[in-house]
Formats: structure tokens, sequence, C-alpha cells
């Protein structure tokens, strides 16, 4: 679900990681070391047996079962994560249930110095940290450019007086950093699931869009529809460039207004083409973690004067007749 940072609040759920409860191992029949490709192999084969359109016994249980270990097994930074609650549960079952025997002689020792109450060192309840939640916002490429704080209203995951689990209303503040890319994430530690026995809450993740106000773009005006032109995130931006006749056939210095505000002069030479593509080098979206910084382009057209009074009519005249052997057609 998407979450659109504005300048007012916005609201969206924020998806779990998976929970420990089952044994998503099992599940599948792999070993706990088993490959991603072993994983994916066995998920495409339960979910076959088990996919309600296939199966003529009422396996929509199964099938969600295989579904969910797949999705947290698959995915390399929450299989760490549920392998190390595993790890913490086994350590606290090891511990459960041993007490010292009622006529031992330290026994009788606790139990004076606890009131004579039996001391069971698992009597507290293990302590599992929560499990990562993760959600999308939408954020402006102006944002991005400069850096930006706003302000979230997410639905998370909370624990009541009774320590049952329901779903609260979070203001979270999110900071932008300059550069930031569409598809990259943003971790907010402590904001995710809450922790049980007194365990760390887990931690949100959230995956940015950019959002381009015209004239801007994030593609190219040429690359084919539904087509990106920037699939690997280089902070590449796009933005039309209007230029009268004369200022591309005779050249001209033309203003040009980035994303982040600011205003270049920018030299069209003699003889631009509508479509002609001029680079800005690293005027685009910021460098940010091992990204370079991206590039402005400008794309040209040609907003042509319409031929309204006698002096334009009259010019578009002495053109034609300068031009006469001019074919725009080949």
């Amino acid at each position: 679900m998407n979450a659109k940072p504005q300048d007012h609040e916005t609201g969206a759920k924020a998806k779990p990681s998976g929970a420990v409860g089952a044994d998503h191992y099992a599940t599948l029949g792999v070993a706990h070391g088993a490959s991603a490709a072993e994983v994916k192999q066995a998920y495409r084969k339960l979910a076959r047996r088990f996919h309600p359109d296939v199966s003529r016994a009422d396996t929509e249980a199964q099938f969600k079962a295989v579904a969910q270990a797949h999705e947290v097994l698959i995915d390399s930074e929450r299989r760490s994560a549920y392998d190390a609650q595993l790890q913490q549960q086994k350590a606290a079952k090891a511990h459960r249930g041993f007490e010292f025997a009622a006529d031992s002689e330290l026994g009788e020792l606790l139990r004076k110095a606890r009131g004579n109450t039996a001391w069971r060192a698992a009597s507290r309840e293990p302590l599992l940290r929560g499990e990562d939640l993760h959600a999308e916002a939408e954020i402006a490429l102006v944002d991005s450019y400069s850096g930006a704080s706003r302000r979230l209203n997410l639905q998370l995951p909370r624990l009541d007086e009774q320590g049952r689990r329901h779903l609260q209303d979070c203001p979270v503040d999110l900071q932008i950093p300059p550069g930031l890319r569409s598809g990259q994430r943003l971790r907010l530690a402590g904001l995710g699931g809450p922790g049980l026995g007194g365990g760390a809450a887990g931690d949100l993740y959230i995956t940015v869009q950019l959002r381009a106000e015209p004239p801007f773009r994030l593609d190219s005006a040429s690359s084919p529809a539904g087509k990106s032109s920037d699939p690997a995130g280089s902070g590449d931006v796009f933005v039309s460039l209007a230029l009268a006749p004369w200022e591309a056939a005779l050249g001209a210095a033309v203003q040009l207004r980035t994303p982040g505000g600011s205003r270049l002069e920018l030299q069209v030479q003699a003889g631009a083409c509508a479509g002609q593509k001029l680079r800005l080098k690293g005027r685009g979206l910021p460098a940010h973690l091992n990204l370079p910084a991206g590039d402005l382009y400008a794309e040209l057209e040609l907003r042509l004067p319409l031929a309204e009074s006698p002096a334009a009519r009259a010019a578009y005249e002495q053109l034609a007749a300068a031009c006469a052997d001019f074919q725009p057609r080949g």
C-alpha cells in the first residue's frame, strides 16, 4: 500500500515481514541451510499441489502457509531476522522448565531468600525481537533534490495494556536524504512490530517512489510507453525546453529551471532540432550512497507563432519565399 508524504498527513498500513509462529523450513520441507533456488523449487512444487484451483480437497490453509514460508525464506534480509528469532526461541526452550529440587539444600536456601516461593530459571517469557515492517511512500522529486523532512501517518501493529495486538495510527517523521532514488529504502529503527517478553521492537522499512511534477520527468519523452528509461535509478531527470523557430535556427542563450528551483543559462546551438536532447552533466539528482549524481536532459521542442497579424503573415510569406527549396517531408 502506498503512503504519500505531502505537506499534510497521509495514511497507509505497514506490512509485517513474517512471524516466527510457524516453522517455515518444515512447511516447505527444506533444510535450514537450503539455498534460495532450493526454497523456490520447493515452493513451486507445493504451491501447485495445494492451489485451491487444482486441489480437490480444502487446501487453502496449506496454500497460504506455503506462500508465507516462501515470502520469508526467499528474502535474505527477512530470512536472517527469522533465523535469529528461531535461535532466540531455541535458547529459551533449552532453559525452560529447569528448577531446583524441593529437598535440595540450595533450593531450600533460595526459597527462603525469595519468600519461600519456587524459583525457576525460565520463569520469564523469552525475549523475542519484533518483526520488521514494510511500507511504501511517494516522495516529490524536489524533496530528493535538496532533502526534506516529511510526516507520514501509518497504521502500525502495537500492543494494548492487556498485551493484545492491534493496529494503531502512528505519525512517522521521515528524513529524506538528498539524491534518494525510486526503489531505495529508508530504515526507521525500532518502529516495527512490538517485541515479546520485553524484547526489542523490529524496524520499519519504507520503500520510496519518486513523483515528478511537470515539466519534469524521470523518463525521456522518447521512451516507449510503460517502459522506464531509468531502470537502474541513475538519477537522470528530463525536462522539455520550448524554443521559438528563430532560436532553433539561429541559436540562442535561454533560461532553464532545475527541479531544485535554481536557474541555469543554456546555450542552444544554431540549427537545433525538435526532439534533440541537451545534456547538463551532474545536474540531475545529487549523488547518494554509492550512486553518482545524475544528469539533467533538456529535450527541445519548437513552438510556432500564429500568423494572426498582417506583420506575422508577411514574415511567414517572406520566409516561404526565401526557403522555397526547403522540403519538410523529404
